[in-house]
């Protein structure tokens, strides 16, 4: 009798298992197009996203990557075009390709930020998905007060390579500057940063003059004139205390008789613009 019942319950297990590997196959035949989706999302196409942050806090400027693949179609459809809208006033942008880069920042004296980023998507029968919603939140940069003043390299919170004080006047004093043009600040930003806090390396110093190109980027952002401008202001801002005036001068000791001469053509000038900030 013990028998026969552990062979019933042998059986009904084998049959159980079977029942649902095969359920499982059939799902993974097409997992796309599946007509439960279609039922609690809606008609297709039906469009996703992920918010993929380019840095490790929170903290504005932030570069993010939107990304949109693995959007659904009706079966013997595809997925031709991806609408982004970053949620920030920018605009929106069409493109074929599922994922796009763009930096959010906050330009107004306020402690946070949240944005509404959005995404459609169009098949190739001409029809657009329902909106897909993210919401980015940001914070700005806290004002490091006397305490980012105690040492040369300062307090940086969101771990740019920028002291806070200064992305605070970038994102303040600059911001009626284009995108690109705050991004060609920080990019020069970050290169006195690394002078200061290297002010005694002379290996560091020499080869970061012989390689570094920021300014050059900025200006082909800005114009020759008006870059100079803005390299004084921030240059200004840096050696704000005594012990950042005397890397300063370190800087300059280290560079006395090194050639840091370089020929770029103004029309390459761009080139040398990173765009990571």
């Amino acid at each position: 009798m013990k028998k026969k019942i552990t062979l019933v319950f042998l059986s009904f297990l084998l049959v159980s298992f079977s029942n649902s590997l095969l359920a499982e196959i059939d799902h993974d035949k097409n997992p796309k197009y599946e007509d439960e989706n279609e039922k609690e999302e809606g008609p297709f196409p039906h469009a996703k996203l992920h918010l993929n942050l380019l840095k490790k806090k929170h903290y504005a400027p932030m570069p993010v990557e939107l990304d949109a693949s693995g959007p659904r179609a009706k079966k013997g459809k595809t997925i031709v075009l991806y609408e982004f809208d970053f949620g920030d006033g920018s605009g929106k942008i069409q493109q074929a390709q599922s994922s796009i880069k763009h930096t959010y920042e906050i330009l107004e004296n306020i402690k946070e930020k949240k944005i509404v980023v959005k995404i459609r998507v169009q098949d190739s029968d001409g029809k657009w998905s329902k909106q897909k919603n993210k919401t980015l939140e940001l914070k700005q940069i806290p004002d490091p007060g006397e305490n980012g003043k105690k040492t040369v390299a300062g307090i940086d919170l969101d771990e740019n390579g920028i002291r806070d004080d200064i992305d605070r006047l970038i994102n303040f004093q600059f911001k009626n500057l284009t995108v690109l043009q705050r991004q060609a600040l920080r990019q020069y930003a970050v290169r006195t940063q690394t002078e200061l806090t290297n002010s005694k390396n002379k290996t560091a110093i020499v080869n970061l003059w012989q390689t570094d190109r920021s300014t050059r980027c900025l200006a082909a952002r800005m114009g020759m004139e008006e870059s100079f401008a803005a390299e004084k202001i921030i240059e200004t801002a840096y050696l704000n205390t005594d012990e950042r005036a005397l890397a300063s001068v370190d800087v300059g000791k280290q560079l006395a008789g090194e050639s840091t001469y370089y020929n770029t053509r103004p029309s390459e000038y761009i080139k040398h613009c990173k765009d990571q900030f």
